[in-house]
């Protein structure tokens, strides 16, 4: 038996043992713990490197594994954070990441069919609604310090999303009026089925204010998760922990009933310390580490927070429906909430399949360990050794490199401070004047090292400058900055396919909570190809049936747009691309390049003959040509056929818009002197071969196909008068 999937209905009694809860949760909570600051410790140390706090000692007894390093008075802890400055540039190439997702219906039926286009439609509107680039770039820093993040994904009913008026059911057993039930099944009698509530003085349906709500999604990170690190793929991770830091009030705000038993537990150090101390982890503040060390802490020291820690489970003989259950402190102990998991897809047999709602973006997976490496791991070090090598250089500077004053005894010298101009007088009984010795230079090994280092962070970071969206100076090729560009590329290869599976998973668990909780109409303003703003509309409940969402790997590479104006110079020298004669191909080189803004006229054309398109569809909805008789139709377009032989096919157009002219109805009309002839043709072209234009009656396809003969007529004309034009007067000499 599948024990993800299960009958609504089932339900057991283990959810209300709450010691057995508590004690299982505790078990593996202290399982967990084990090792895990082997991985928590290094992620804290980056997060330091990328602020510029980097003269660190690894100190186990210290709240956050890491205090300054002893040094002796007056040495230096100078910083270049090149650190910071590689990872930024990496950083980067995993924000501009983009999934390539297909949805997919389950089956053949065309409910299922209808089910995956909402559902196309319906992500958009959800990735908006969770403000999923913002949160894309926020787990990209995460996962680029730390090695990975996870995405949590569910629903906050918090009134601040606003309030709607929810109608009501009536159970006709036991007379309860409340909201409308899966199942309409009464929660109060558990009877059923429920009807709709109707109030009895008015008759008008009754309604209930409630809070509308908003689906969401949070980073979590390796700080705050606790989980079985021996199972490697995260999807089969059968339960996990995950521990926040929250205030103190909305804690006890939060969970009323245990409000005296909550309190502040920030200064008893556990493994939520790193996200106490990271909010006011600020840069260092001077050179010397120890005062520069002053607020790294303050958080903890405030006192002012709570841990919750949220235990997901999936299904299981005890636990059938899965099981969420909550506590509060730094170790599992109390129990505020426990109960089924909230999330799940509905099945077409009526059965549900409950699911855990974080989904894994690790960085680069390290095999036997369910850890993610990341390469801040890799650079930390040599940065540290840069600091070194920076301090000697400026020591020797102030020691070596520094001129010293021979003042012989007895000359009666005082007060020698090397200053311009500086007066010195002597005795010269007392012997030979005071003379100075140059310092020594500083030995080139110590600045060849730290290039050296830096070359080696560079190889390390493998961030080369064409993914930087530099052109490496003496390249100018496309092939050769596409071969720089996969070499670079190659590394985040894996990285991005199991981002793409990742972020398959992520649709379908969000449109399977979207379907669970969006009661109210979710309406998207979806920009139409003519420039105009359509209204689409759809609930939840349209995200009915199965949808299978389909990652499509292997084309989720970010594009560099140096690379990609490259390839298409190098495509035009070749002439496989003729941006001065094919209007799309100048369309395509003036988008990749930016310069659209050239050339406004024709995306003024463009919408112009997407307004026809939309045109000829109104026209075909017009009762009036519905109901024009097939021997008719046939008539028409034999005419007009014949004409187009025999006088040309301006002549059959005007033909047919005399006779549609005659009923009434007016057709787009082709502008000789105004029109782009190549721009509509082209588009009405697209729209010839589109399913919309298979829907369209006879008559209306042979208008269409007219228009577009009529515009390539014209613009043969065009062309012909050009080349037939003097190219200019030859100069006599």
């Amino acid at each position: 038996m599948d024990t993800d999937t299960i009958q609504p209905e089932a339900a057991t009694s283990a959810y209300e043992d709450r010691d057995a809860i508590t004690a299982m949760v505790k078990k593996k909570f202290d399982q967990w713990s084990k090792g895990r600051e082997n991985f928590t410790y290094p992620a804290y140390r980056n997060i330091f490197f990328f602020r510029g706090r980097q003269w660190l000692r690894f100190d186990r007894t210290s709240l956050t594994g890491w205090r300054p390093v002893r040094l002796a008075p007056g040495t230096p802890t100078p910083v270049t954070n090149k650190f910071k400055r590689l990872l930024l540039a990496h950083i980067s190439m995993l924000s501009r990441f983009e999934p390539a997702l297909t949805f997919a219906p389950g089956s053949k039926d065309a409910e299922d069919r209808a089910a995956a286009d909402v559902a196309s439609r319906a992500i958009e509107v959800a990735g908006d609604e969770v403000n999923l680039t913002t949160h894309r770039q926020e787990g990209s820093k995460w996962a680029g310090l730390t090695g990975g993040y996870w995405r949590e994904s569910g629903y906050d009913p918090d009134p601040v999303h606003g309030m709607i008026d929810v109608p009501l059911d009536t159970c006709p057993q036991c007379g309860v009026d409340q909201p409308p039930s899966p199942g309409f099944r009464c929660a109060s009698c558990e009877g059923g089925p429920t009807i709709p509530a109707l109030d009895p003085a008015t008759g008008q349906p009754k309604t209930q204010a409630m809070p509308k709500g908003s689906l969401y999604v949070d980073a979590c990170t390796v700080f705050e998760m606790y989980f079985d690190a021996s199972v490697t793929d995260w999807t089969k991770q059968k339960s996990y922990l995950r521990q926040k830091a929250v205030d103190l009030e909305d804690a006890q705000a939060r969970w009323k009933d245990y409000a005296e038993a909550i309190k502040a537990d920030s200064t008893g150090g556990g493994g939520n310390m790193f996200n106490e101390t990271l909010p006011t982890l600020g840069p260092q503040m001077d050179e010397n580490p120890r005062t520069g060390w002053i607020g790294a802490t303050a958080r903890a020291v405030a006192n002012t927070k709570v841990t919750e820690n949220y235990y997901w489970q999936k299904p299981d003989a005890t636990y059938p429906e899965g099981l969420l259950a909550i506590f509060v402190g730094k170790t599992p102990t109390l129990l505020v909430k426990a109960g089924p998991l909230p999330y799940y897809w509905e099945n077409a047999d009526g059965s549900r399949t409950y699911f855990l709602p974080h989904i894994f973006f690790p960085q680069e997976t390290v095999p036997g360990s369910a850890w993610p490496s990341t390469v801040a791991d890799d650079l930390a070090p040599k940065q540290a050794a840069r600091n070194r090598w920076e301090a000697m250089i400026e020591m020797c500077g102030k020691r070596m490199a520094n001129p010293v004053w021979l003042v012989p005894h007895g000359s009666n010298v005082r007060n020698l401070t090397g200053d311009p101009g500086q007066v010195i007088e002597y005795n010269p009984l007392g012997g030979k004047e005071p003379s100075r010795i140059p310092g020594q230079p500083i030995t080139p090994s110590f600045i060849e090292n730290i290039a050296r280092i830096d070359e080696e962070m560079n190889d390390l970071a493998a961030i080369y400058e064409v993914l930087k969206g530099n052109r490496p100076t003496g390249i100018s090729a496309g092939i050769a900055l596409q071969i720089l560009k996969e070499r670079g590329e190659s590394q985040f290869g894996p990285m991005f396919i199991a981002w793409n599976h990742a972020e398959a998973t992520w649709a379908k668990q969000i449109l399977a909570i979207a379907k669970l909780f969006w009661s109210e109409e979710r309406i998207r303003q979806i920009k139409g190809k003519d420039g105009a703003w359509e209204t689409q509309k759809f609930l939840g409940a349209d995200l009915r049936s199965t949808i299978d969402v389909v990652p499509e790997a292997g084309i989720s590479m970010p594009r560099s747009t140096m690379t990609e104006r490259s390839e298409m110079e190098q495509l035009a020298a070749l002439g496989v691309l003729q941006p001065a004669t094919n209007p799309d191909h100048q369309l395509a080189f003036l988008k990749t390049f930016g310069k659209m803004h050239l050339v406004p006229t024709m995306e003024a054309d463009t919408k112009h003959a997407i307004k026809e398109n939309e045109a000829f569809e109104a026209l075909a909805r017009d009762p009036l040509v519905q109901q024009v008789p097939p021997e008719m139709v046939a008539q028409m377009k034999a005419v007009a056929q014949q004409m187009t032989l025999t006088q040309g096919p301006v002549v059959a157009l005007q033909y047919m818009e005399s006779a549609f002219q005659g009923v009434g109805l007016r057709l787009p009309m082709v502008r000789p002197s105004i029109d782009n002839h190549a721009v509509d043709a082209k588009e009405h072209r697209l729209f010839a071969k589109s399913d919309p234009f298979e829907a369209l009656p006879p008559v209306v396809q042979t208008l269409v196909e007219l228009h577009i003969a009529v515009h390539d007529y014209l613009a043969g004309q065009q062309m012909q008068a050009l080349a037939q034009m003097p190219q200019g007067n030859a100069t006599a000499g």
